[in-house]
């Protein structure tokens, strides 16, 4: 059995360690999607044989498995996006130009050595980052050198840190080898947000740590943690909304009013101490080119000839426009439904309503990324349910997608609806079903228990 799993962990480790050492995704797409559901197969299949077998590997031996792996995530540069240098870039209109990354743009700096690195969408949009994250990027150009290889690993080794924080609250929660590969080992948290140096690591680990302290009633402490996280991506927010839904559905009116209350004055207090950090954040909301459910809405309204039936012409800002209100609708409609669902649970269904309430976000906003589904992932390591495996899947989905973005988009044909119509929508409907077949199963639960106590 040993050698079973150890089996089906190379399979889930050593596309990774390919894709970011070999691959270009721009150039092999087809390859490196092959790679991503290869992993993601490997993966699920791992953790299914820890969940049946816990001793059959030791926790060593698995924690020296995620260490080699992470080490190579670090070692090469990132495959699937240039935020990295956006970051620094932000970083250094604090720390070498003295001005606000909020208010002042890249494009003013198109001297400085790093500006080339910056991706064209970005150096005319200001910092969508909040404050926490802002400053950590001033330290650490401050104290680099202003090139790209110091940069890229303080920020990669930055995102080691809060990855390897989030998997020890992982261990210490559950004590389980099979959460810990869930989390630690899934192609969204390697390949994606460790070999791209996403932020988004530490929004995961804000939000986790926030549900961890909520359980035992820290509140004020709870609080805290998720405003920090909102000081690094504003979304986080999203988190104390589901579970004052989940505390208003159980009567505790109180409890909500103080987690709410506190979150949002810490967090906002944080943002309206930085000159225009509301008003760039604010302006963050844009449509996805990625893999939103709407992004066949800018297709048919800026593309005549994509559709048998024409769109009516409209240019992508007003596109953007028309979208922004219905996406945060669906979004907030979407995770109150999911909250008022899973509100009979027991204390576990707190985790499983933020986790819901996060993960709205990559289903129905408008700006989508992969990396972002790992702000729920860590709250699912150790759920046996639908749900939580759904949550993997459409990580995986997401990152699968993202690899043949450019292909979809300039050969508009079959595999294209495949890939920008037809799965993002049958992602919805597999959380739905998810969501009902949790559901039911845990509201037949508590007859189960009294039938047998009856026997």
């Amino acid at each position: 059995m040993q050698g079973r799993v150890w089996a089906m962990l190379l399979l889930a480790c050593v596309p990774q360690v390919v894709y970011v050492a070999f691959i270009e995704y721009r150039e092999w797409q087809w390859l490196s999607f092959a790679l991503v559901i290869v992993a993601s197969i490997g993966w699920a299949l791992s953790v299914r044989a820890l969940r049946a077998c816990p001793d059959v590997l030791s926790f060593r031996a698995l924690v020296a498995l995620i260490t080699v792996v992470g080490a190579c995530m670090i070692a090469f540069p990132s495959r699937g996006s240039n935020d990295v240098f956006s970051y620094a870039m932000y970083g250094r209109i604090v720390s070498e130009h003295g001005a606000n990354p909020y208010t002042a743009l890249p494009d003013e700096f198109s001297g400085d050595p790093l500006f080339e690195a910056v991706g064209r969408r970005w150096t005319h949009t200001p910092s969508r980052y909040g404050p926490v994250f802002t400053g950590l990027s001033a330290v650490g150009t401050a104290l680099l050198p202003g090139e790209r290889l110091p940069l890229r690993l303080f920020f990669q080794a930055l995102t080691g840190v809060g990855v390897m924080t989030l998997l020890i609250l992982v261990w210490r929660r559950w004590r389980s080898p099979a959460g810990l590969a869930f989390v630690g080992l899934h192609p969204l948290m390697m390949m994606s947000v460790l070999n791209g140096a996403h932020n988004d690591v530490f929004v995961g680990l804000g939000v986790f740590a926030f549900v961890l302290l909520l359980e035992r009633r820290q509140l004020i402490w709870a609080s805290v943690a998720l405003a920090g996280a909102a000081l690094v991506k504003a979304t986080a927010l999203l988190a104390v909304l589901a579970a004052a839904v989940w505390f208003v559905s159980r009567r505790r009116i109180r409890d909500a009013l103080v987690v709410g209350s506190a979150t949002c004055g810490v967090a906002f207090a944080g943002m309206l101490a930085v000159p225009g950090c509301v008003a760039a954040i604010r302006a963050a909301a844009d449509l996805n080119r990625n893999s939103s459910i709407w992004f066949p809405v800018l297709l048919f309204a800026t593309r005549p000839n994509s559709f048998p039936v024409h769109g009516p012409h409209w240019t992508v800002s007003e596109v953007e426009q028309f979208v922004k209100t219905p996406a945060l609708a669906a979004t907030v409609v979407a995770l109150c439904v999911g909250a008022w669902v899973f509100r009979r649970r027991d204390q576990s269904g707190l985790w499983f309503v933020v986790a819901l309430g996060v993960a709205t976000f990559s289903v129905f906003a408008s700006w989508v990324m992969p990396w972002y589904l790992i702000w729920a992932l860590p709250l699912m390591a150790v759920a046996r349910g639908r749900v939580a495996m759904m949550m993997a899947t459409h990580a995986s989905v997401l990152l699968a997608i993202a690899q043949l973005h450019g292909f979809a988009t300039t050969n508009l044909n079959v595999q294209s609806w495949l890939l920008l119509i037809i799965v993002p929508w049958a992602v919805i409907l597999g959380y739905g079903l998810a969501i009902r077949s949790d559901a039911q199963s845990a509201s037949d639960q508590p007859e189960r228990v009294q039938s047998e106590r009856a026997a």
